[in-house]
């Protein structure tokens, strides 16, 4: 019988992707800038206990680097929360899976901490007052500036016990219709991310396209716009300054740009042409 050695390796599948150039490029899960006046999101953990899906962890996953944050803490998960269904969920956020911290328990997830909230629809059986998760924000906040704070979620199907709440300082609840409180664990993580990442952070600016149409080029598709209403008679012939400026401020009220000065001015051009080759226009008559 040959030796093994004798057989020349088949190339694995990456690697031949590798050389046909089809892999994507490694992207590292990079968390957000915190903002100014913020959590600072490089302390936020996200912890979940006992979760069960695998799916639902990539989920999580991605979730949280959605919204900035890189800090996994799984309390005894499922053996299968690296598996390739997590990762295919995951998507772009698996270094976060790669990365999380697998702990025994809750105490241990928490150690080091200095502010945990627990996320819990259900407020008849604990003890502890259940509030909006936005009235924990601002001790959010405070904690943060000089340890670790804890997002603490429960198993999908039975959510948090009474002893891991109890472990926390406070627990909260997300906002949702009284009608059908319950989100699926991804779900729950998502939105409190975003209450997270958003808390005390200005808006996005509006990016622009294109730049804004100057007063000279207002004037000149205002100029051009007038003539070509006079040359189809739109205007009536009692007051027709008057309907004008009227037209005059509905533009106005638009952050009209250069590119769409341009488009419009193209629309009435075209108008135009039409006056002027009339014998030209018509059913099956192309320009």
């Amino acid at each position: 019988m040959s030796d093994l050695k004798d057989f020349p390796r088949k190339p694995g599948k990456s690697r031949l992707y590798r050389e046909k150039g089809l892999l994507k490029k490694h992207r590292p899960a990079v968390g957000a800038d915190s903002a100014p006046e913020g959590v600072r999101l490089d302390r936020v953990r996200v912890v979940l206990a006992s979760p069960q899906g695998a799916g639902n962890v990539g989920q999580v996953a991605r979730a949280m680097l959605n919204m900035g944050l890189t800090r996994l803490y799984l309390v005894t998960p499922t053996p299968r929360y690296r598996s390739p269904e997590s990762r295919q969920m995951a998507v772009g956020a698996w270094e976060i899976l790669k990365k999380a911290r697998v702990c025994g328990s809750i105490e241990e997830a928490l150690e080091g901490t200095a502010f945990s909230v627990a996320f819990t629809a259900d407020k008849g059986r604990f003890t502890v007052p259940v509030k909006p998760y936005e009235d924990h924000l601002p001790r959010v906040v405070d904690a943060s500036r000089s340890a670790d704070v804890a997002l603490v979620f429960g198993t999908e199907v039975s959510g948090l016990s009474n002893d891991e709440i109890y472990r926390c300082h406070v627990a909260a609840k997300l906002m949702t219709s009284d009608k059908f409180p319950s989100m699926n664990l991804a779900q729950a993580v998502l939105v409190a991310s975003f209450q997270t990442f958003s808390f005390r952070r200005e808006p996005t600016p509006q990016i622009r396209h294109s730049s804004p149409a100057s007063h000279d080029q207002l004037e000149g598709f205002f100029a051009h716009l007038r003539e070509v209403l006079d040359r189809t008679k739109f205007l009536p012939q009692q007051n027709p300054d008057k309907f004008f400026n009227q037209l005059r401020a509905l533009y106005s009220k638009l952050p009209l740009e250069e590119r769409e000065i341009r488009i419009l001015r193209g629309i009435l051009s075209h108008f135009e042409w039409n006056l002027d080759n009339p014998d030209k226009v018509g059913p099956g008559k192309k320009k």
